[in-house]
């Protein structure tokens, strides 16, 4: 009897359930810069009333709900905030637009935020001029067309307007963004489309932990503010040996090397990447659920499980606006065919070197050990 065979009639498989600390984005997913007035004045009131909206005063004159506003009702409105609000103010030089189009332009952004903009949706609000300030990230909580009367103070003067009821998500340095996002940050426009080429990198400081159009990324979070040489050797052998592993079962590769010459392969399809904030993070991004499936053999080594209860799994993360929990659907498979690859003799080394990194490094994983159906043998 070879030591497969004896490793897998040692255990029974049992149906186990994890939860994955992060969110499944939608494939038509969208994310806006809001800018919240003039001196940045309305973005401590966004963010008490819990509502995005437009510095657009007047807008509670209108009759009727949002959606039964005319747009030349609305302009009207906009047209005299401006008319009043430059009255007081020096002559200006001649502008790069006339006052009409910038009225018009001022509505789209208005029907935008209110009728276009879904579910789920983030809105990113710069809080103050310069790379030492920060933004934050709102999520959107209701369907396109939910608009809300609400009271907010500004500058020590209450007024009322029209919103959408938003979730703060995070606050999130300047100084650890992007050029390329900050730039986009920065345009003249009230409210306006970020390019999709930013959205990950909004995803990672938003969410961490999360899958989008077929890239999954998995944060695992540490308590350390620096690693040590060993820290890194023993992130690097697991990670790295754990997808060597994935990629060769998915391959349907047979081997004979021992675990930690698996992880001196470099030939495999995660990435990891060590963010050096404080403290310290580790990102696996995979395209496919790798990831994820990462997470979860780190969660059931961290909980005592064997190869053998990751046949049979159930996988749950939450959901932004519609998406669909893929997780259920192509994460459970893709852990079974990783854990294929161990035999008994891999996953105790590779629970011995997760048992270093989870201790000696605080690495923590963002797949928890929900439910299991029956008690282990």
């Amino acid at each position: 009897m070879n030591e497969q065979t004896e490793f897998d009639e040692l255990f029974e498989a049992e149906p186990v359930e994890f939860e994955i600390d992060g969110v499944v984005v939608p494939s038509d997913h969208s994310v806006y810069k809001l800018f919240p007035g003039k001196t940045y004045r309305l973005a401590k009131a966004m963010h008490d009333s819990r509502h995005a909206f437009l510095d657009i005063a007047g807008l509670t004159d209108l009759e009727g709900a949002p959606s039964e506003w005319s747009d030349d009702a609305v302009l009207r409105v906009i047209t005299m905030e401006r008319v009043l609000r430059e009255s007081g103010q020096p002559r200006r030089r001649k502008r790069k637009q006339s006052g009409a189009a910038q009225d018009k332009r001022r509505l789209g952004f208005l029907k935008n935020l209110f009728f276009k903009a879904k579910k789920g949706d983030l809105i990113l609000v710069p809080l103050g001029d310069g790379f030492a300030s920060q933004i934050a990230v709102g999520e959107l909580q209701d369907e396109a067309g939910d608009v809300h009367r609400i009271s907010y103070t500004a500058n020590e003067k209450t007024a009322e307007t029209f919103g959408r009821r938003v979730r703060w998500v995070c606050r999130v340095d300047k100084n650890k963004l992007s050029p390329k996002l900050v730039s986009s940050l920065h345009s003249s426009t009230a409210f306006h489309l970020l390019p999709e080429s930013v959205h990950e990198e909004v995803y990672i400081h938003s969410y961490g932990t999360f899958t989008y159009n077929g890239i999954y990324v998995a944060k695992f979070e540490t308590d350390k503010e620096t690693f040590t040489p060993t820290d890194y050797a023993n992130i690097g052998a697991l990670f790295n040996g754990l997808a060597v592993i994935h990629d060769q079962a998915k391959e349907n590769i047979k081997s004979e090397e021992e675990f930690l010459e698996l992880a001196m392969l470099s030939d495999n399809s995660a990435t990891m990447e060590l963010r050096r904030n404080s403290p310290i993070s580790v990102l696996i991004r995979t395209v496919g659920p790798l990831a994820f499936t990462t997470a979860v053999i780190f969660s059931a080594s961290a909980d005592g499980r064997e190869p053998r209860d990751l046949q049979n799994v159930q996988i749950s993360a939450r959901t932004i606006g519609h998406a669909t929990d893929i997780c259920k659907i192509d994460v459970p498979p893709d852990v079974a065919s990783a854990a294929d690859g161990f035999g008994l003799s891999r996953w105790k080394t590779y629970c011995r070197v997760q048992s270093n990194v989870r201790k000696g490094a605080t690495v923590r994983s963002p797949a928890r050990l929900k439910k299991s159906h029956k008690k282990p043998r």
